[in-house]
């Protein structure tokens, strides 16, 4: 994600639903903070300490990586697949894109 401070923790909110399917035993969201320039590094430590008090993060494992410069998309993307090691790989950018 790239300057994304105003929808960031509406949409990883919104993958909480994926805790729900019992067809989901494990559930690793990686999210790439692609070196942005707003808030979204400070909009991103607010839902991570959240996710602490949260007990329907059991089934998930957050990886919170960030980029010190602006690598595009492809960059990202190339970032977040060298730690997926699960079995189903789903890509969601924060503005839906």
């Amino acid at each position: 994600m790239y300057n994304e401070q105003y929808l960031v923790q509406s949409s990883l909110r919104r993958l909480e639903l994926l805790g729900d399917s019992p067809l989901l035993s494990r559930i690793k969201v990686i999210i790439v903070d692609d070196g942005s320039t707003d808030r979204t590094p400070a909009s991103l430590g607010r839902f991570r300490r959240s996710l602490f008090s949260d007990p329907v993060q059991g089934k998930f494992q957050w990886l919170f990586l960030r980029h010190e410069g602006n690598l595009g998309k492809g960059g990202a993307l190339r970032t977040a697949l060298n730690y997926a090691d699960t079995e189903l790989t789903v890509v969601h950018d924060a503005d839906l894109e």
